[in-house]
């Protein structure tokens, strides 16, 4: 595939791949043309600090932000308030749904099957430490890893049995269930973006 932006929607991008043509929507990663959903990935979003910690010798890719039309954006907006405040930058969002600000950065997981959405904030995953949620038919564990940095997803369903997990590291092993799979979870969706898409989705805040 050789991806491309093509434009952006409601704060969410579309992506075009050069190579079949085909328009791919961001954060439901449905295919506009032939209806089909892309499968993704498991990753982890973290601080620069906590991923030195976690890989030492890591292969790190960079993009500058050093370009003219780069240079003039950051003279004429503050990225720091764009991406924290509630000013938006881009009036493009249609934001209706206030209960979170409409830049709160959330942990966001579906089941498409069920037509079932979770928003978690932050703060309340880090305070319980371990989280177990079901959403629709998926069971997942979501554990805050304070030394990296980071919160990461797991599939609770070990030998078709759902477990409930206190316990396990950052790389999904448990002392009591083995080895746990990594799922995959939306980080840091703008509160006011995931709510445009998942109108019915639930909160635990």
């Amino acid at each position: 595939m050789d991806m491309k932006v093509l434009a952006q929607t409601n704060n969410n991008l579309l992506i075009w791949d050069t190579n079949s043509d085909e328009i791919i929507q961001q954060i439901t990663q449905q295919c506009e043309f032939s209806k089909k959903r892309m499968n993704p990935v498991p990753v982890m979003e973290m601080t620069w600090r906590g991923f030195k910690k976690l890989y030492p010798n890591g292969t790190v890719l960079y993009n500058t932000w050093n370009t003219p039309i780069e240079k003039i954006v950051s003279m004429l907006f503050s990225t720091e308030e764009t991406w924290h405040g509630e000013t938006w930058m881009f009036k493009t969002v249609n934001f209706e749904d206030t209960r979170l600000p409409s830049k709160e950065h959330i942990i966001g997981i579906r089941d498409d099957e069920n037509n079932k959405q979770l928003a978690l904030t932050k703060d309340y995953i880090i305070k319980k430490g371990v989280l177990n949620v079901q959403i629709g038919d998926r069971h997942i564990a979501l554990a805050h890893f304070p030394e990296y940095e980071t919160i990461v997803g797991f599939d609770r369903l070990v030998d078709n049995e759902v477990k409930t997990i206190s316990e396990v590291s950052i790389d999904g092993n448990t002392a009591e269930f083995g080895q746990l799979d990594k799922v995959y979870l939306y980080n840091s969706v703008l509160w006011a973006v995931w709510a445009y898409y998942y109108p019915e989705t639930d909160i635990l805040q």
